[in-house]
């Protein structure tokens, strides 16, 4: 089954195959079944030189007949989670103004302020 395909994968067509492209659908009847792989887009050449290779692999495998591999490209891993940026106190805000109070330049001093909020809203 596709369940079993996917837990198995790793040790079917080893780790660095694995990492590259993973099984979402098996088709067809028993005599003639499609294995469709999602491919890291960067990967699918290296895929596609491997077809036959993995076919085999997958084939005896799965006790059953894999005649084709189709390959679809995507993304399949999670990005990561954007951290959510903390607020600035009225308080930074206002030590934010004051170190720009001796320029000259209102698009200088916005500039420093914003900069300044990116760098304490981003730090952790």
């Amino acid at each position: 089954s596709l369940h079993q395909l996917q837990y198995n994968w790793p040790s079917i067509v080893g780790e660095e195959i694995a990492g590259l492209c993973k099984p979402i659908r098996l088709s067809g009847n028993k005599s003639a079944r499609t294995l469709t792989l999602k491919v890291l887009p960067a990967a699918a050449a290296l895929i596609q030189h491997q077809n036959e290779t993995i076919r085999q692999r997958v084939s005896v495998s799965a006790a059953g007949n894999i005649t084709k591999l189709a390959l679809q490209q995507g993304n399949w891993k999670k990005a990561p989670a954007i951290k959510r940026k903390r607020t600035l106190s009225a308080e930074e805000l206002a030590a934010l103004k004051a170190s720009t109070i001796n320029l000259t330049s209102d698009k200088l001093k916005a500039a420093i302020v914003d900069l300044g909020k990116a760098v304490i809203t981003s730090q952790d």
